[in-house]
Formats: structure tokens, sequence, C-alpha cells
């Protein structure tokens, strides 16, 4: 489950969501295995060479993992929302690389399998191609030095879609995972969004035979790619947005999450509580059809999200 809009905004609660206790402790509870904490460390972090990250907002960071370990959830820790790195990426390739070694070094004491490293959301924009590619390969190198086997996520430009897989250097190391994103069709999942460059009409919907078909052949290219690269991907966002109705947000989410479980793909949806919503702030609970759709009742074992 990811934790969205919460520490990716420029300060915790800016966008409607603050990380609770027990907020983590129910999602344990409810059959989740993983979450994934998105983070705007770019935010909270010196601009002049050591770069140094904030101790307090470091603190917070800290906590939130360490309840989330208490209750059972791995959590892969992510850098989102790096816009300055996407817009000019040689003005910050460094401060990118330092932040990472500060958290490598932080973190270096936690098992293993307790926290995975995953080193930036979605490349795009003027941080794509051999950039990209030979950033990401540079901080893992260096994240190696202190976190010999810790997993860590590595992602392909093009906003992470498979497109952008294939300008990204899979490096010879048994301790990594791919990053890749869906949210096909976008017209559908995103429609109404406030943030898109272009407005997308409302009222789209999902599930027909061609629907199901193209949503089949993707599942089968991921496990083409895995295959061909031994290389696990991580299934690190799906949704959609809440201006569409539940029952059509449940019949997509369903059907994506039942694609990657036959493919052994693993995945986290987006998200927890804001946009993408699966729990209702307001109402404190579960949206029950949305909730089935990820972890359906009739399972009785853990989701590997």
């Amino acid at each position: 489950m990811n934790i969205g809009g919460a520490l990716e905004a420029p300060n915790e609660g800016d966008w409607g969501y603050v990380v609770r206790d027990e907020d983590l402790k129910l999602i344990a509870e409810s059959g989740f295995s993983v979450i994934r904490l998105p983070v705007k460390w770019s935010a909270h972090a010196d601009y002049r060479a050591p770069y140094k990250i904030e101790p307090a907002f470091l603190a917070r960071v800290d906590h939130i993992i360490k309840k989330a370990n208490e209750y059972g959830l791995k959590v892969v820790l992510d850098m989102h929302h790096y816009d300055e790195l996407y817009a000019n990426p040689e003005a910050h390739l460094d401060r990118f690389a330092n932040i990472w070694v500060q958290l490598a070094r932080h973190y270096a004491r936690v098992p293993d399998d307790k926290l995975i490293f995953e080193l930036i959301n979605e490349p795009r924009d003027k941080f794509s191609g051999d950039i990209m590619s030979n950033a990401q390969n540079r901080v893992l190198s260096m994240v190696r030095q202190s976190n010999p086997t810790r997993i860590v996520i590595l992602s392909g430009d093009d906003w992470a879609t498979t497109k952008g897989l294939k300008n990204l250097y899979i490096p010879p190391d048994p301790n990594i995972m791919v990053s890749v994103h869906y949210y096909d069709p976008f017209k559908f999942t995103h429609q109404g969004a406030s943030w898109t460059e272009t407005p997308i009409a409302t009222g789209a919907t999902w599930g027909s035979e061609k629907d199901i078909k193209n949503l089949a052949a993707y599942a089968e290219s991921l496990a083409k790619w895995q295959e061909k690269y031994q290389v696990p991907i991580y299934f690190g966002e799906f949704g959609v947005i809440d201006n569409v109705s539940v029952p059509q947000r449940a019949k997509w989410t369903a059907a994506v999450r039942s694609a990657m479980e036959a493919v052994n793909v693993s995945w986290c949806y987006w998200d927890f509580a804001t946009g993408f919503h699966a729990f209702d702030q307001r109402r404190g609970i579960w949206s029950p059809l949305i909730l089935d759709a990820l972890i359906p009742k009739t399972k009785t074992a853990k989701a590997t999200s």
C-alpha cells in the first residue's frame, strides 16, 4: 500500500494527510505486507554540499519506518517529486547521490528484510536516457558500500512505464528490482484530475472485452521481461482516481491486481487515503469494494504488495 499524499508533499499535511500509527496498524491487520513511503527528500536537504538532511524530518521518517516494522510491514523508502532533478539533472546529480549516501548510512543497520530503497520515482523530462541510467547505477554503487545486500529498486524513464525500461542499464546485481507504474487507460484512471496538462473528461468506463485483452497482454509482457532479464518487477503504483464510481474503480483494481499475481509480479496500490484512496479518511473506514479488490475475502494468504 502506497502511503501517498503525506511525506511526498512539501510538508507533511500540506496535501490533506498525515501518517498515523493507527493507520499503519490497520494496513497490516487488513492483510498487506509492505508499505511504500514516498518522500520528497529534496524539500528537506541543504542545497550546498554535503546536502545534509534535516534531522527532525529524518527522525519523522525513522518513526514511521519503526512503527511499520513493529506491525510487521516491510517499507519501500522512495525518493519522490525531485522536480529540480527532472528539469536540470546536471545541477542536481551530486545532491541526488549524496542524499542517498546519507540515507544508506543512516539505515544500514535496519535488517534487509524490513527496508527496501527505491532510488527515484518516475524518471522523466531531462532526467532520461543515459543520464537517468548512469545516475541510478552510480548511486547504486554508492549505496552498496554501506548496504551490500539490501534490495534496491531502479526505475526506467518515461514515468516508470515499461517503455522506459529500454533506456535503463540492468547491472549484474542479485539484489535489485525494477519498478513499473501502470495507469492504463489514462483517460479512465485520471479522468477529471486537476493536475494533468490537458483536462480529461469524466465518464469513461472500463471492462470491455478489449480492455481485458489489453491488460492480459500487458501482464504477459511483464512476465517475458522478468524471464529475459532475471530481475523481478515491482509494480509500484496502480490505481484509479476517486472521481470514478467505486464499483468501476474496484473492477479495474481487482483485474489489475489479479493479472499481476498471475505472472508473479508483486504490487503496491496507489494509494491509501488521498486522491486514489482505498481508505476513507472522513468516515474512518476502508472502502469495502476497493479493499476486497486488493485483499479478496476468499484469499487466505497475505498480498505480496
